[in-house]
């Protein structure tokens, strides 16, 4: 088959491919078929094609925990976001390279590891950071990351340079800052089409905002735009989260049910449009969960407002159960659009296995806008 890799791709591919071979011969493909539904909604469909799957072993166990991906077109190279504590490694995102043959995943090469630091050049410490997001802003060259904070840091918005130093944090408002529940924050962030600005939301509902999703009620989330340089908020819409789909297995040695369903992340097509990530978990055993992703198509709509504030709503249809594979469902978490095949637009989603036995798996979909 013709490869439609761009050439000066297909060549940096080449060159990487001797040097991490040690790496990548413990990933394969699987390739499943799935009915040939393309769902639509608002003129945008979405279309399952392919999976590519890392196995953990010996030789690569801090590659893990990935939580996000974002494509640079320029350099047709991929960032994977683990969100590591800095407990196995320090904080860190992988550039990698991934070979497209019209609907299949051929290979998926790590080509270097970039570590996070702080503003004096610090690797972050012990439980100071949890990145979940990451995107790419190519007019200013830097990256903007989602941060849950850690046990000992506060969540936040961080923006980092090409080499991995932190640079600044997006002011936010504290009154939102601090109802933010622990370890809820900040899994989904998009930038606006021209880069001026951020979409960001909360995992789950503020404090302020009632209660979680539970098996007869949807938990409220925020949506809100704001401005990178002036601050301005300029959108806050009301996005509700599907009722809990599943029960836990078994009572968590902490106690309550043992079963959450947040949003793990956002990825806006333009200014009203976007793609949502939720993910339940459900308690199996020590560090053992069932999950249940979904993957929506949502649209903003100032006449779908539900609540009191008289904020847009957000009209959603569900397009991808990944319980439809026939593979265990894992805890996907990062979404982003990558480059076109023949004309299709190709999206991509990543799996975090927690740092556990489980693979690290990339999903390929092609999505018309």
């Amino acid at each position: 088959m013709l490869d439609k890799t761009p050439a000066y791709c297909r060549k940096r591919i080449m060159n990487y491919s001797v040097r991490i071979l040690s790496f990548t011969v413990f990933c394969f493909m699987l390739s499943f078929c799935t009915n040939n539904n393309t769902v639509t909604f608002d003129n945008i469909s979405v279309k399952y094609e392919d999976m590519y799957v890392f196995e953990n072993n010996d030789t690569n166990k801090s590659f893990g925990g990935i939580s996000g991906i974002e494509y640079n077109s320029a350099s047709c190279q991929f960032y994977l976001l683990s969100d590591d504590r800095s407990k196995v490694a320090p904080a860190r995102y992988y550039c990698s390279s991934i070979q497209l043959n019209k609907t299949k995943i051929e290979t998926v090469i790590v080509d270097s590891t970039v570590f996070l630091t702080d503003n004096y050049g610090a690797e972050f410490a012990d439980d100071e950071v949890d990145f979940e997001s990451i995107r790419f802003n190519p007019l200013k060259n830097i990256f903007v990351i989602g941060d849950e904070g850690g046990k000992k840091g506060r969540p936040g918005i961080r923006f980092f340079n090409r080499k991995g130093k932190y640079l600044k944090s997006m002011l936010l408002d504290s009154t939102y800052i601090n109802n933010i529940r622990g370890n809820k924050a900040f899994e989904g962030i998009s930038l606006t089409q021209d880069k001026s600005g951020i979409f960001y939301t909360t995992e789950e509902p503020l404090k302020r905002d009632g209660g979680l999703s539970g098996f007869e009620s949807q938990g409220l989330l925020r949506i809100i735009k704001q401005n990178i340089e002036t601050n301005k908020i300029s959108l806050q819409a009301d996005y509700y989260l599907e009722k809990l789909p599943q029960d836990s297995i078994a009572t968590p040695p902490w106690g309550g049910h043992g079963v959450d369903n947040g949003l793990t992340e956002l990825l806006f097509l333009n200014d009203t449009l976007f793609l949502s990530l939720e993910r339940s978990g459900a308690f199996k055993s020590q560090r053992e969960y069932i999950f249940v992703c979904k993957l929506f198509i949502c649209k903003i709509d100032a006449h779908t407002s539900a609540s009191n504030d008289e904020h847009p709503g957000v009209i959603k249809k569900e397009i991808f159960d990944f319980s439809s594979l026939p593979y265990q469902v894992l805890n996907v978490e990062g979404m982003t659009l990558g480059g076109k095949v023949n004309g299709k637009q190709k999206l991509f989603l990543v799996s975090d296995n927690n740092f556990t036995s489980q693979p690290t798996i990339i999903y390929l979909f092609t999505i018309t806008i």
